[in-house]
């Protein structure tokens, strides 16, 4: 499930939108695997809702997450509600970074007010993140070896 999860969030509208910014709009047109890949969202959302309301953590969390980016599908979207009651009980429970920075930012793009869910450690992540973190490195022109 961690698996899937990681391959949703690479073919994600953000993704998406990195990629065409980088190829004028074609990036689709050029990788003809990802457009397969989101394409078939809903089938990997038929795979994955069941295990939504897991009874092991571990298993419902990855659901969770993976369910997040699959329903920015449009045909998918009527489930986000479903999917946010999900994230917010994860966000209750969990302590996971990845999972809780990917729940929230999901809940803060579906137009949900997450004050109240963020801990001190989400809103310090954030600001790291939005300070591009402990990034020091810069350009190179050839690669390192």
């Amino acid at each position: 499930m961690n698996w899937l999860g990681s391959l949703v969030y690479d073919a994600d509208d953000e993704c998406l939108a990195i990629g065409e910014r980088g190829f004028n709009g074609d990036y689709l047109a050029d990788y003809p695997e990802m457009r397969a890949f989101r394409d078939h969202r809903p089938a990997f959302y038929r795979a994955v809702s069941p295990f939504l309301g897991d009874e092991d953590t571990d298993v419902r969390d990855a659901a969770v997450t993976a369910a997040v980016p699959l329903i920015e599908h449009p045909d998918l979207t009527c489930h986000r509600d479903e999917v946010g009651r999900h994230v917010r009980r994860l966000l209750t429970d969990s302590t996971d970074r990845n999972s809780r920075s990917r729940c929230l930012d999901a809940l803060r793009n579906w137009g949900y007010e997450t004050t109240a869910l963020e801990t001190a450690a989400d809103i310090a992540a954030r600001t790291q993140h939005v300070r591009g973190g402990d990034w020091t490195g810069g350009f190179m022109d050839e690669p390192p070896f």
